[in-house]
């Protein structure tokens, strides 16, 4: 089952997105080595379920386990040009959080983030994401957010909230079961 609307942005949320996993916020950390090529660090934040069945919470659950060590997530990653350098899944206060940090060709890769030789810009979606924290600069127009940085900048940094009101299922005990 895919989340539709839902805070589907870059590496940890897509592939969350295969199942029925939920992200409350999504940060991104994305390091220039070049104008176009470099590495990204994306954590995610309470990660929950809205997995109605029990058949659909278990395919959840199977897709935590790959994403802490599997192979599925690493080939998933490399079809989108995302090279996985460290990966973990963990519980902080009592909820569920993933990070990624892998690296990357082209910026595009990286939530869609366009380069134009003079601009790197990224778009958001309003319907049930709100923009958060960002060192960019934030363009209003036509219902969608814009995060413009200058062609110098080597640090492009922002997050996600997701706003749905999805009715969500805690994934700390299975996640704790996975470690056993």
């Amino acid at each position: 089952m895919k989340k539709t609307g839902l805070i589907v942005l870059l590496v940890l949320s897509a592939y969350f997105l295969q199942g029925c996993l939920v992200v409350e916020k999504m940060v991104f950390d994305v390091r220039l080595m070049s104008d176009t090529t470099g590495y990204a660090v994306v954590t995610a934040f309470n990660v929950s379920s809205d997995a109605v069945g029990n058949k659909e919470f278990d395919d959840d659950v199977a897709l935590l386990a790959d994403m802490n060590g599997g192979d599925g997530f690493l080939d998933y990653m490399r079809e989108f040009g995302r090279e996985v350098l460290e990966r973990h899944l963990y519980i902080e206060d009592g909820k569920l959080n993933g990070s990624c940090k892998f690296t990357f060709k082209s910026v595009k890769n990286v939530e869609s983030i366009q380069y134009d030789g003079e601009y790197y810009y990224l778009r958001v979606n309003n319907e049930n994401t709100r923009l958060g924290e960002t060192n960019g600069t934030v363009i209003e127009k036509d219902g969608f957010k814009w995060v413009v940085w200058e062609k110098g900048a080597r640090s492009l940094n922002f997050e996600f909230y997701n706003t749905s009101k999805a009715k969500t299922r805690d994934l700390v005990p299975a996640f704790k079961g996975i470690l056993k």
